[in-house]
């Protein structure tokens, strides 16, 4: 009985660890991969606690033998979330230091208390509870914890933005690989001095998370503004581009205004001669040079034509249809230039979509809006042969390196203009609507 008491205590002091590790990654893990996640855990559990029960049965067990199984145990479980939760393993290894250092604490704590009122009691009820008051300890500070760690990195663990974990995670490393050499003894704890140093360590931690987050916050806006930016470049070079055609066209409108008299005179001429070939080659032509002047425009409104235009060229360069069928006023009532940006990044999104599908029926775009009463409803929709994941808010989510930061500017235009966002992937199209009020 006393060997099942010490190895179940050794499998339930695991329990907190796993909730932390898995929290900051539980919005990029699909349903599969979680239920897989559970299964590999539940099953660890159950190996750990055999395993134990076995060695302790055969060698008994010391403070000093359970701090290293512990640790073991926790290793081993850090080595399943990176097996399963893949392409994050220096974010699982920044975590799993920050949550060990958290954990020794708690488990700080309950040594005290150990010490205080527990050391006469047998060592297996001495482990049974360690464990029992670490996880009670760590449910009553789960709370607060998540409220103090709300908007730090935690948030931008479900973004794709590139960031210099790989060096990052060697801070908490060796802060905790410190800490764990003067642990690992036959003590529980080895005096109020340990408990001022883990204060201490706590206190490093927190400022390295914070340090971290302010560091994610300020990539992510230089990554966005980047981003908007290039697209506003685009914006305004195919501004540009329209007015250079405009003029160019106000040209040859006045060069056909000056000829107009000469072609009606020859008309005239080729009629009272009968000449009706020749009349017929003299409209053509003029119709041509008209055709010529003409300027395709997708909507009333100059700026979010411009963006159109720019996009839709780029598509056609490149093979690929689009279908428009757009009504957006001259007048808005909020920032043209926010709407373009937008619009920008949704045709940006759809664009490099069609680009890689394999067959060319398949290459395809269609692009709607719809004004009335002040809500304008935007919609583009491309035909994608993958698979496409969402997050909790809906969105789609990528695991490719630097994409995934239109969405984001998308989703920070609708907080601006409290405005809705909805995206759906069916039958091979997968579409985005947009709805503005007050528009």
């Amino acid at each position: 009985m006393d060997a099942f008491i010490a190895a179940i205590s050794i499998s339930l002091a695991q329990i907190p660890g796993i909730i932390i590790r898995y929290l900051p990654f539980h919005n990029d893990i699909k349903t599969n991969k979680r239920r897989l996640l559970f299964a590999t855990y539940s099953i660890f559990f159950i190996i750990e606690t055999i395993v134990h029960f076995i060695f302790i049965n055969k060698y008994s067990m010391r403070i000093f033998t359970f701090k290293k199984s512990v640790i073991l145990g926790g290793i081993i479980l850090v080595l399943i979330n990176c097996v399963i939760i893949k392409s994050k393993f220096f974010q699982h290894m920044f975590v799993s230091c920050m949550q060990s250092i958290y954990s020794l604490f708690l488990q700080t704590i309950i040594a005290l208390m150990q010490l205080q009122f527990f050391l006469s009691k047998p060592i297996y009820y001495q482990f049974l509870l360690q464990s029992i008051l670490y996880i009670l300890l760590f449910a009553i500070t789960i709370y607060p914890l998540t409220k103090i760690l709300k908007g730090t990195f935690m948030v931008y663990m479900k973004e794709d933005v590139p960031h210099h974990w790989n060096i990052l995670w060697i801070t908490p490393f060796c802060i905790l690989f410190s800490d764990v050499v003067l642990t690992i003894n036959n003590q529980w704890i080895s005096g109020i001095n340990q408990l001022i140093s883990r204060i201490l360590i706590i206190i490093a931690c927190f400022a390295i998370f914070k340090c971290t987050s302010i560091d994610l916050k300020e990539k992510k806006s230089k990554d966005d503004i980047l981003n908007n930016n290039q697209l506003l470049k685009l914006q305004v070079s195919d501004l540009n581009n329209r007015f250079q055609d405009i003029e160019k066209n106000k040209e040859s409108l006045n060069i056909l205004r000056h000829d107009m008299r000469h072609h009606l005179y020859l008309i005239k001429t080729m009629l009272d001669k009968c000449n009706y070939n020749e009349i017929n080659s003299i409209i053509d032509n003029i119709s041509k040079n008209l055709s010529e002047t003409n300027i395709i425009s997708f909507c009333k409104n100059p700026i979010i034509d411009a963006s159109l235009s720019a996009y839709i060229e780029k598509a056609i360069e490149k093979g690929i249809t689009v279908n428009t069928k757009i009504d957006i006023p001259f007048d808005l009532n909020i920032d043209t230039t926010d709407l373009a940006v937008v619009i920008l990044n949704l045709m940006e999104n759809a664009l490099n979509a069609s680009s890689k599908q394999k067959s060319n029926k398949d290459k395809i775009i269609q692009i709607s809006s719809k004004y009335s009463n002040g809500t304008l409803a935007f919609r583009v929709k491309n035909r994608f042969d993958g698979k496409v994941d969402f997050d909790e808010e809906g969105l789609p989510v990528t695991s490719s390196f630097g994409h995934g930061i239109g969405m984001r500017s998308v989703k920070a235009f609708t907080e601006k203009y409290n405005s809705s966002l909805s995206c759906s992937f069916e039958n091979g199209w997968f579409s985005t609507i947009l709805f503005i009020n007050n528009c």
